[in-house]
């Protein structure tokens, strides 16, 4: 008896926990960034409103903040789970003390900078096979005309990277062993581009900083002395400076900055050889570590919270970025040398490094309080936003950290320095700030934020639409599809990363200077159709759940700002409540409720590829075998502007059915008038001036293995509209609207009426009324589902036959009317409450069951 008591006391445990750890957003994630807070009046004052907003668009999960002033985090997180809307913290708050949990905030740890710099890199030219091409390895320490760099690069397998740079006494002459560093290939100018933006810093303990330092560590082996060398003799030397930048123009002339070497600060350090024997050796590398305090790199202006570089615009309360910064090392040709690499550390990431428990033990402790006051709907922390090079490091670590308390992290990752950076210009490679993002930093969740609707596209090809490097389908193919499918290569590689695209719903209305228009600056705001279209691509590449950019943003009182889908007027610190904007509302709100639909089917799938459907006359597409589809092209549109660019994604379920999600790219057009140009044109008059393109037919040439798969009456099914697409000899014709998007399931159909022998030998979907003539036969095998929709009546006349087999589903209010011959093997039929399965003919029974009189 006691096991009993326990054996249902466990189911009952099991189960409670299961409830508790399940989020609402588990079937597939739609989320915002939202960045309510509560500690922010008009957020706290508008905040049921708000989720109220977030429940009513479709969303179920979305990104807020915190801070050290919020006291009601609790209070947000139940609000939302009330709205059934999980949560993302941007965990902002920070405090100097190390007791309090502030100190080991999420987002202030991991905008910490670290980066390695191997120092066998000096060039273009490959150091490893291949590496020429990869972008992890994006900077380099080369001869300019500041340094020519003495030494050459050598195999070594004990050095971090398999190589080390060398130089020796008998063959090279005294120089700069490591120059300044710049990135390994030219910008679209030719122009090598210096390192130092890539370094982001926590404004940890303004406004003097004491104690915090950028930690320089040079990793290197010193060999074969002169003979007859002194005690201060120098065998290396290290310098540190940085140039000035301002408005994106460097100073000619670099700025020198202290190092600080056992305890004293000096302009250039020696390393002598009567140093040599004091220092701690490893397999007879010596690890060297040098610091230079904060203060002074501010001092210099090399450290400045100006985060654009300009003196104009307001400084940041918190982040501060290095404008440049070249750890300089001189070599006296006084012994030979092996250079393996030089590190660059903030206080933060220095923190992390060495005192990897104390933040650890911190990290969980402060991760455990925001999950403890979450009624179940924490799914995880937002670290430091789009993270740079130097906080890749950072990022895995409080990634590493969290996972052990079963939570998530993750951050959006733009396309910095996109086709700025230029590998290979034949073959346009360029430097790929995601690909360095997955190799270094790891993530768990890949979170892309590509917005291609910016000033430089328009809207209507130029005579070559496929080469119109501007034209917003080839901006799409390059800017955003590119990394959508590296996105989706990535997760595919473990399965327990996800692939989470954040898209754009918003646009940055300014206010034209002196006699200037207003204009759309940095972002256009998409017009109706095309929102939807980047609403449903990420569907097209498998992602595990879709998050917009963004839910609601201020505005002056005379409407310059962000435009998205909510909008609140502010004047000083006063703020109206929220209201609804458009197109982006009507938007969202007309698609998140099928992207929902069709994601938490695909999200069981197996993923296949996707491809651009164009006109058969520039280019019909040849669709994965295991599609199905011989043959997919766009009916060319002559009247129109240009036609295709129906994207699809081709997928199969566990049963391996093939599924597609096709989505029409040909949203809108531009419409000169008053306004000339797209930039100019502010969202209260797209009506006119962007007109909705017209429909598009796809044509489908099935392969002939779908008549053995799914009966003489293949076609496709739509989950969402629950709308059935006939072929006819084998070919569907699809008609798709403008911006739209659709995931059609291939399976058995009927036409309306039918005369002869069918088969059912897989999945059949039926709608309307279906009706065999007399003398035709049906048949089901153990293998068939047939499903009929609501409103749907199969009749099975007089001298006409059905055999019943396999699984059978009768939906709403469906009719299976059977008026003649009937047979049962083992069917499994389901039918709603208001179903009905009508038999006026008893079944039918073989010769000798009549005989012997069996049932």
């Amino acid at each position: 008896m006691r096991r009993v008591y326990y054996s249902v006391f466990l189911a009952l445990a099991l189960l409670l926990a299961g409830s508790l750890s399940a989020k609402h957003s588990d079937d597939y994630v739609i989320g915002t960034y939202s960045y309510i807070k509560s500690s922010f009046p008009f957020f706290y004052q508008n905040r049921e409103l708000l989720c109220q907003y977030l429940n009513e668009m479709g969303y179920n999960s979305n990104i807020i903040e915190t801070d050290i002033r919020d006291n009601d985090i609790a209070g947000l997180l139940e609000l939302l789970d009330r709205y059934k809307i999980d949560a993302w913290v941007s965990d902002r708050g920070f405090s100097k003390d190390p007791e309090n949990m502030f100190r080991y905030s999420i987002s202030p740890l991991t905008t910490s900078s670290y980066l390695r710099f191997e120092a066998e890199y000096a060039d273009e030219s490959d150091v490893n096979k291949g590496d020429s091409k990869q972008s992890r390895y994006w900077y380099s320490a080369r001869s300019d005309s500041y340094f020519t760099r003495v030494g050459k690069i050598a195999k070594n397998k004990d050095a971090s990277n398999g190589n080390t740079w060398i130089a020796s006494r008998d063959t090279d002459k005294a120089g700069c062993l490591f120059t300044d560093l710049r990135y390994r290939w030219p910008n679209r100018n030719g122009y090598y581009v210096r390192v130092g933006y890539e370094l982001h810093s926590y404004q940890k303990n303004p406004p003097n900083y004491e104690g915090d330092y950028v930690w320089l560590k040079y990793r290197f082996k010193l060999s074969n002395p002169k003979p007859d060398l002194k005690p201060e003799d120098p065998l290396l030397s290290f310098q540190l400076a940085g140039f000035t930048l301002l408005l994106g123009n460097f100073d000619r002339v670099a700025t020198p900055v202290d190092l600080i070497a056992g305890g004293k600060k000096q302009e250039e350090v020696f390393l002598t050889y009567g140093d040599l024997n004091k220092l701690s050796k490893k397999d007879d590398y010596i690890d060297y570590e040098l610091r230079v305090a904060y203060k002074d790199l501010i001092d210099a202006n090399l450290l400045t919270a100006d985060l654009d570089d300009n003196p104009a615009t307001t400084p940041s309360p918190s982040v501060m970025k290095i404008s440049n910064l070249n750890p300089r090392v001189f070599w006296h040709a006084n012994c030979d040398v092996e250079l393996d690499y030089v590190e660059v550390r903030d206080q933060i990431s220095y923190e992390l490094q060495y005192e990897k428990d104390t933040c650890e033990a911190g990290v969980m402790k402060r991760a455990k309080m925001i999950k403890d006051q979450s009624p179940g709907n924490l799914s995880g922390f937002y670290s430091f936003d789009e993270p740079f090079q130097g906080q890749f490091d950072s990022f895995n670590k409080v990634q590493d950290m969290l996972l052990k308390e079963n939570l998530s992290m993750f951050s959006a990752t733009y396309d910095y320095q996109h086709t700025n950076i230029t590998i290979d210009a034949q073959n346009k490679q360029y430097y790929s700030h995601m690909e360095a993002f997955q190799e270094e930093a790891k993530p768990k969740i890949f979170a892309p934020d590509i917005y291609p609707i910016t000033p430089k596209m328009k809207f209507n090809p130029s005579k070559d639409a496929q080469q119109d490097e501007r034209f917003i389908q080839k901006v799409i193919d390059d800017k955003l599809l590119k990394v959508y499918q590296m996105g989706k290569t990535y997760t595919m590689q473990d399965t327990t990363r996800k692939f989470y695209p954040i898209v754009q719903v918003f646009g940055r209305w300014a206010k034209g200077i002196e006699n200037e228009k207003d204009y759309w600056a940095l972002w256009i705001l998409p017009p109706y159709a095309t929102q939807k279209a980047l609403l449903y691509l990420p569907l097209c590449y498998g992602a595990d759940g879709i998050f917009h950019y963004r839910f609601q943003a201020f505005q002056t009182k005379d409407g310059y700002g962000d435009y998205v889908g909510l909008a609140a007027a502010q004047q000083g610190n006063s703020y109206a409540a929220p209201v609804a904007t458009q197109p982006t509302m009507d938007a969202i709100i007309d698609t998140n409720p099928k992207v929902f639909t069709y994601g938490k089917l695909i999200k069981k799938m197996r993923w296949l590829g996707s491809d651009t459907i164009m006109s058969k006359v520039s280019k019909a597409i040849a669709a994965p075998r295991q599609s199905m589809i011989k043959e997919a092209y766009v009916q060319e549109d002559t009247g129109a502007l240009y036609d295709g660019y129906i994207q699809t994604g081709y997928y199969l379920d566990d049963s391996d059915n093939p599924y597609l999600m096709l989505v029409n790219r040909r949203g809108n057009y531009f419409v000169p008038g008053k306004q000339l140009e797209e930039v100019n044109v502010h969202s209260s008059q797209y009506d006119t001036y962007f007109p909705q393109a017209a429909s598009q037919t796809i044509v489908f040439e099935l392969d002939k293995q779908t008549v053995d798969r799914y009966g003489s009456f293949p076609g496709f099914y739509d989950p969402a509209d629950s709308v059935l697409y006939h072929s006819s000899n084998g070919i569907i014709n699809l008609e798709i609207e403008a911006g739209e998007g659709k995931l059609l399931q291939m399976m058995g159909t009927l036409p309306e009426t039918f005369k002869g022998k069918a088969m059912l030998p897989g999945k059949t979907v039926l709608s309307g009324k279906i009706e065999l003539q007399k003398g035709s036969k049906l048949i089901l095998s153990e293998n068939s589902n047939l499903v009929l929709l609501p409103g749907t009546q199969l009749i099975i006349p007089d001298k006409s036959s059905i055999v019943l087999d396999g699984k059978i589903e009768l939906m709403g209010d469906a009719m299976l009317i059977v008026n003649g011959k009937w047979k049962t093997k083992s069917p499994e039929i389901t039918s709603a409450e208001n179903a009905q399965f009508i038999t006026n003919t008893p079944p039918h029974r073989g010769f000798f069951k009549r005989l012997f009189g069996c049932k």
